[in-house]
């Protein structure tokens, strides 16, 4: 069990519990999500063991699907430059274009 804190409203406006997780540990939960909600939550969607199924088999085809495209590539996406080469020219020293933007 959760040790209540304080209430808050978080940027939405949605009201939270500041409650403690540990010894100095803090975090916000939506009072909608906990018993303290003045409103009644929906009933819970079902999901029964065939839809489970169905998602998982649909997730994993999904997967082999990517991984099949992805390995059909056979040059880098990016041509030209190496990381380490972007990465020199995403810093500040970067003379020609400061502030990141383009030379135009």
């Amino acid at each position: 069990m959760l040790k209540l804190v304080s209430f808050a409203y978080l940027p939405g406006h949605i009201r939270h519990c500041q409650v403690e997780l540990g010894p100095g540990q803090f975090t916000f939960v939506p009072v909608v999500s906990t018993d303290l909600a003045t409103t009644p939550l929906p009933p819970p969607t079902l999901l029964t063991a065939t839809a489970i199924v169905e998602l998982v088999t649909a997730f994993q085809a999904m997967d082999i699907a990517r991984r099949a495209r992805h390995a059909k590539r056979d040059r880098s996406q990016r041509l030209g430059t190496t990381a380490r080469q972007r990465t020199r020219d995403r810093h500040r020293g970067n003379r020609a274009h400061p502030h990141g933007g383009g030379g135009e």
